[in-house]
């Protein structure tokens, strides 16, 4: 467009035919969300040989204030249980000091820490998976998340950064609530374009 004025291909030009060629950017590869209470939920087949990197936008709800974690699939559809490593850095709207915790050779990816469901608001996510799909490599994630910490009546922001140390495939993720359930959840998943 120039100014305010739009091209229209079709009358402006007469084009009917079809544009092609390799879409740039992201593009979505998954959609999915529930409204029924579960322990855990899994994003299952969404890693593939496709897309290098891929950005995951989710946000769920819970019934209690127990947090949450996340664990990779992998190739075989089993979960990993060991080596995450995560740095996390905390800020609540209600404090002007910052909290930082960090995860060494654990079992899991600790993603919701502090979070709760007392403000009747769902927990929010941005991750970037960095080579989930390639065997020779370390899944790696980089993200945000905002939730309710109920232990201090106030919102808070994270931003998460962590490896998975196995080099191997993963080929989707499970969230799973440390008590209690998830009560509903929306989960997109967007590979970003190798070009």
């Amino acid at each position: 467009a120039v100014g305010n004025t739009k091209l229209n291909l079709a009358s402006d030009y007469a084009f009917t035919g079809t544009i092609t060629g390799t879409p740039k950017g992201l593009t979505l590869v998954h959609s999915s969300n529930s409204t029924s209470d579960a322990s855990s939920f899994s994003i299952d087949n969404i890693f593939t040989a496709t897309y290098t990197n891929y950005l995951v936008i989710m946000e769920f709800d819970r019934d209690d204030t127990g947090g949450s974690y996340m664990r990779l699939l992998k190739s075989d559809g089993t979960e990993r249980t060991s080596s995450y490593f995560l740095c996390d850095y905390g800020h609540r709207t209600n404090s002007s000091s910052m909290s930082v915790d960090g995860n060494n050779n654990v079992s899991t990816f600790y993603i919701n820490r502090d979070s709760g469901s007392e403000a009747g608001m769902p927990s929010m996510f941005w991750f970037n998976f960095y080579k989930p799909f390639i065997s020779t490599a370390n899944t790696t994630i980089y993200g945000s998340s905002f939730s309710y910490d109920d232990a201090n009546n106030a919102f808070k922001a994270h931003t998460l950064i962590g490896m998975q140390d196995v080099t191997e495939t993963a080929r989707g993720f499970k969230i799973v609530a440390n008590s209690g359930n998830v009560t509903d959840y929306d989960v997109k998943v967007y590979g970003y374009s190798n070009a």
